[in-house]
């Protein structure tokens, strides 16, 4: 009765010590995607102290080997049972502390350690932080601390400062779910104070065995599922039959029968009779639990969380005996098939009407439907329970029905209005439109899985038909054509261009036009329609082929695409004709007109004759800009705008110069000479036919060398003449003044 007592406390205090918290349930579960399920580190002091015998002829660094060496052959080193070795004296023991996987290699490792120097239990605690930092997911954090010495190597601020943030560690990893235990082997009284302290830490669970001897026996719990069946369908509570065995193989050295108690972190979830089983035996027992009905689906397995607690440690005549359950937490594969076997549920649409527009200005066409939707599974399946689906429309669709979608049996028929907001270019290509469609169960009966809770449909619908609007243009009025480009040889036209429309028109539609291939410009398109008859301006700029002669350009109205359920009927061609303008003549001007002549008086024949004039142009209708570009070549000196009329208005004053063709016909001089001169403009690549180049002749007098004389001679004496008189007159003056005195 004693050793039951005692069972049943320190099951309830191991309940509360080493258990972790309450785990949150994955959504599947498969074979080695769990990790790591326990984290042993083994901190063991290694410093010259280790090497007494305590008065037996066992060392204590061999009865620290010797006691982990035991818990290792229960549960050797694995990849989800790693063991990491810190051995520390004065620092941690070099090639050494890593993780070990293989039990030879750890079990080597541990026989080649030897006592030797002081004790530095800082660094050994500071080694296991970091190792248990790195490795974070271990669901249960299992620490060794075997030591006979204090700590004597630095200050005892430097082991506060490691148990600080031992402390942070183990708050941590509670905060996640995670579980840590620490055991204790010490000889003497020594690191009592760091024991009292982990003690005190609510997050971790501390076996402190002294000088005793420690034993440690692993049990190992195993769960497979027999039977699943619905215990209250509408509640969602399952039955779940299971065989629950846990095995150790140092079960011989339990003083008393142990039992581990059997959880299941799912709320709302208890046993039908025991919970609890035997260690070395078999035990079925029954859980009744709430299950989450959105994870049973074909891709996914439900994953059911099983929790073992038991005595941690138990106390006998020879020591401590230290209880360790390894996994400490199973997932257990539930076969949900048993459950909700599965309903594969397809969905068509199928035209069962003519589509219409419903709105010409938003572009909204409607097409009548019928929804057939089909249920079929591999096994016979009744259910009460409706399935109730809600229909959307993806993207621009809108979808309207007359009734809910409900199934109840294996098929279900409802119509449907799909209506879609057509986009521009494929009115214009009467291209059919995508629709697609979504259906999503709103509920569905608990005692069946659905292979899909959603269904994406794709379908192509054919536009409806489009209503045909005619236009019609002509010529009602040509102006006046004027030269526009002389260089280029381009005529501009203004035409008057009467549109009538027949039917519908979508708001803001314009209008454009394609001219033949002479004309290069067209101003005032595109042009915003309107229903009736409207006339418009426009502005002609194209090439003719001759000037003074008739021409004829050809306009294409470019209707609008197809919009709003709306084609417009392409009309006939019309011609604009006209007569082009005439020849245009480039002119050299001076202040009285043209220049045809031009007198120089004195001179020597040989030397040229400059003088300052303007370009002008004459001809017929003569735009702004039209002498834009044009190359004009001669004897004018110095560019005007390039040489020509680039930027250069009518009137600007240019500098010439000429010289005599034949200077040596003007030797003589007793006689007057006249000598004519030509100055010459001609285009550079000027339209054909326009005539832009005149031809100047000019007269140029050359006077006798002795008029030249007798004009100095005459001013000479004209000069003698006046000096004479105008002193004659001063002393005259000068005389009257002095009689007066």
């Amino acid at each position: 009765m004693i050793y039951h007592k005692q069972s049943r406390l320190i099951l309830c205090l191991a309940a509360v010590l080493i258990l972790p918290a309450e785990a949150k349930q994955p959504a599947s579960v498969s074979a080695g995607d769990q990790g790591l399920e326990i984290l042993r580190i083994i901190v063991i002091d290694v410093s010259s102290s280790m090497s007494q015998t305590d008065g037996t002829a066992i060392s204590r660094v061999e009865t620290a080997r010797r006691e982990i060496q035991q818990a290792l052959i229960q549960l050797p080193a694995s990849d989800k049972t790693p063991v990491i070795l810190v051995p520390f004296s004065d620092q941690v023991r070099s090639g050494f502390d890593h993780i070990y996987t293989d039990p030879k290699e750890l079990n080597g490792a541990i026989a080649k350690l030897q006592p030797d120097g002081h004790t530095n239990i800082a660094a050994g605690l500071s080694r296991s932080i970091e190792w248990a930092t790195r490795l974070s997911s271990a669901p249960h954090l299992v620490t060794f601390l075997y030591s006979d010495g204090e700590h004597n190597v630095g200050s005892m601020a430097t082991v506060i400062e490691q148990e600080e943030r031992l402390d942070k560690l183990f708050g941590l990893r509670a905060s996640k779910g995670l579980s840590q235990t620490v055991v204790v082997k010490r000889w003497g009284g020594v690191i009592g104070s760091i024991v009292a302290r982990l003690q005190k830490n609510p997050n971790v669970a501390v076996i402190d065995a002294g000088e005793l001897e420690l034993r440690t026996i692993t049990l190992v719990p195993s769960v497979k599922i027999r039977d699943v069946r619905w215990h209250n369908a509408e509640s969602c509570i399952a039955g779940i039959q299971m065989d629950v065995t846990v095995a150790s193989p140092r079960t011989s050295m339990l003083p008393f029968q142990a039992n581990l108690a059997v959880a299941c972190p799912i709320a709302e979830s208890r046993w039908l009779g025991r919970s609890s089983v035997t260690v070395n035996s078999t035990e079925t027992i029954t859980l009744l639990a709430k299950l989450d009905l959105q994870k049973f689906s074909p891709t996914q397995r439900y994953a059911l969380p099983l929790q073992f607690s038991g005595p941690s440690q138990v106390k006998t005549d020879k020591g401590i005996i230290f209880i360790m359950i390894a996994p400490q937490q199973i997932w257990c594969e539930l076969p949900t098939g048993l459950l909700r076997p599965q309903l594969a549920v397809s969905a068509e649409l199928r035209e069962r009407g003519s589509p219409r527009w419903q709105d010409l200005q938003n572009r909204i066409a409607v097409w009548p439907m019928r929804l057939r939707m089909e249920a079929a599974s591999k096994m016979p399946i009744l259910w009460s329970e409706q399935i109730k689906w809600d229909i959307r429309g993806l993207g621009e669709a809108q979808i309207s029905t007359d009734r809910p979608i409900l199934m109840q049996g294996r098929n279900a028929d409802v119509n449907v209005d799909v209506a879609v907001k057509v986009p521009l270019d494929k009115i214009a290509r009467n291209e059919p439109v995508a629709v697609r469609v979504q259906l999503k169960t709103l509920s569905a009966p608990k005692t069946v899985s659905l292979s899909s809770m959603e269904i994406l449909l794709a379908v192509r619908m054919k536009l409806p038909e489009l209503q045909s609007t005619r236009i019609k243009q002509a010529i009602s009025g040509i102006g006046t054509p004027q030269w526009s480009d002389l260089t280029a040889g381009l005529v501009t036209v203004p035409v008057k261009l009467d549109i009538e429309l027949d039917g519908m028109i979508a708001p803001k539609t314009v209008l454009g036009l394609v001219p033949c291939n002479d004309v290069v410009d067209v101003s005032g398109v595109p042009v915003t329609l309107h229903a009736g008859q409207q006339t418009v301006d426009i502005t002609l700029t194209g090439r003719v082929r001759s000037a003074g002669v008739a021409t004829k350009w050809t306009l294409q109205l470019k209707p609008p695409p197809p919009t709003l359920g709306i084609r417009y009927v392409e009309p006939p061609p019309v011609e604009v004709g006209f007569v082009a303008p005439g020849p245009v003549q480039a002119v050299l001007c001076g202040d009285r007109g043209i220049l045809n002549h031009y007198s120089c008086r004195g001179g020597k024949p040989d030397r040229p004759i400059a003088g300052r004039a303007c370009v002008g142009l004459a001809g017929p209708l003569i735009g702004d800009g039209a002498a834009k570009n044009l190359r004009i070549t001669g004897l004018l000196q110095g560019p005007v705008g390039g040489n020509g009329f680039s930027g250069v208005g009518p009137g600007q004053s240019v500098s010439w110069s000429m010289k005599p063709s034949d200077p040596a016909s003007c030797v003589k001089w007793w006689r007057d000479t006249v000598v004519q001169g030509s100055l010459v403009l001609l285009p550079e690549n000027a339209a054909r036919d326009i005539v832009l180049g005149h031809n100047l002749t000019t007269t140029i007098l050359y006077e006798a060398t002795y008029k030249k004389l007798l004009f100095y001679l005459a001013v000479g004496l004209a000069a003698v003449l006046l000096g004479t008189l105008l002193f004659w007159m001063l002393k005259t003056a000068v005389e009257g003044t002095n009689r007066r005195q």
